[in-house]
Protein backbone atom coordinates (compact mmCIF):
# COMPACT_ATOMS: atom_id res chain seq x y z
CA UNK A 1 0.00 0.00 0.00
CA UNK A 2 2.84 2.40 0.83
CA UNK A 3 4.48 1.62 -2.53
CA UNK A 4 1.21 2.39 -4.29
CA UNK A 5 0.93 5.74 -2.48
CA UNK A 6 4.52 6.67 -3.41
CA UNK A 7 3.81 5.76 -7.03
CA UNK A 8 0.77 8.03 -7.09
CA UNK A 9 2.68 10.89 -5.48
CA UNK A 10 5.52 10.49 -7.98
CA UNK A 11 3.14 10.75 -10.93
CA UNK A 12 1.41 13.93 -9.74
CA UNK A 13 3.04 17.13 -11.03
CA UNK A 14 3.77 19.85 -8.54
CA UNK A 15 2.37 23.34 -9.06
CA UNK A 16 5.84 24.61 -9.99
CA UNK A 17 6.07 22.08 -12.82
CA UNK A 18 2.68 23.01 -14.28
CA UNK A 19 2.61 26.81 -14.02
CA UNK A 20 3.88 28.50 -17.15
CA UNK A 21 4.44 25.25 -19.05
CA UNK A 22 1.82 24.64 -21.73
CA UNK A 23 1.01 21.15 -22.90
CA UNK A 24 2.54 20.20 -26.24
CA UNK A 25 -0.97 19.65 -27.58
CA UNK A 26 -2.20 23.13 -26.59
CA UNK A 27 0.93 24.72 -27.99
CA UNK A 28 0.37 22.89 -31.30
CA UNK A 29 -3.28 23.99 -31.40
CA UNK A 30 -2.38 27.64 -30.78
CA UNK A 31 0.33 27.45 -33.44
CA UNK A 32 -2.10 25.93 -35.95
CA UNK A 33 -4.70 28.62 -35.24
CA UNK A 34 -2.13 31.38 -35.73
CA UNK A 35 -0.92 29.97 -39.05
CA UNK A 36 -4.40 29.09 -40.35
CA UNK A 37 -5.93 32.49 -39.59
CA UNK A 38 -6.28 34.97 -42.42
CA UNK A 39 -6.09 37.79 -39.86
CA UNK A 40 -3.74 38.32 -36.92
CA UNK A 41 -5.00 36.72 -33.71
CA UNK A 42 -4.87 38.50 -30.38
CA UNK A 43 -4.56 36.63 -27.10
CA UNK A 44 -8.16 37.68 -26.37
CA UNK A 45 -9.31 36.02 -29.59
CA UNK A 46 -7.38 32.86 -28.75
CA UNK A 47 -9.03 32.78 -25.31
CA UNK A 48 -12.43 32.91 -27.03
CA UNK A 49 -11.47 30.23 -29.55
CA UNK A 50 -10.25 27.95 -26.75
CA UNK A 51 -12.83 28.45 -23.98
CA UNK A 52 -12.12 25.03 -22.45
CA UNK A 53 -8.49 26.05 -21.75
CA UNK A 54 -7.35 28.26 -18.88
CA UNK A 55 -6.22 31.71 -19.96
CA UNK A 56 -2.93 31.14 -18.16
CA UNK A 57 -2.30 27.99 -20.21
CA UNK A 58 -3.09 29.75 -23.49
CA UNK A 59 -0.80 32.62 -22.50
CA UNK A 60 1.95 30.14 -21.65
CA UNK A 61 1.53 28.52 -25.08
CA UNK A 62 1.75 31.93 -26.77
CA UNK A 63 4.90 32.78 -24.82
CA UNK A 64 6.47 29.42 -25.62
CA UNK A 65 5.77 29.93 -29.32
CA UNK A 66 7.23 33.44 -29.19
CA UNK A 67 10.40 31.97 -27.74
CA UNK A 68 10.49 29.19 -30.34
CA UNK A 69 10.14 31.62 -33.23
CA UNK A 70 12.32 34.42 -31.87
CA UNK A 71 15.39 33.38 -33.88
CA UNK A 72 13.60 32.16 -37.00
CA UNK A 73 13.75 34.52 -39.98
CA UNK A 74 10.56 35.43 -41.83
CA UNK A 75 8.21 35.42 -38.84
CA UNK A 76 7.28 38.25 -36.55
CA UNK A 77 5.18 37.99 -33.39
CA UNK A 78 3.47 41.28 -32.63
CA UNK A 79 1.22 42.21 -29.73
Amino acid sequence: MADEQNSIEDSVATADEVVGMPSAELKAVVEALVFASAEPLTPKTLYKLLPQEKKEDVSAAINALKTDYMDRPGLQWVE
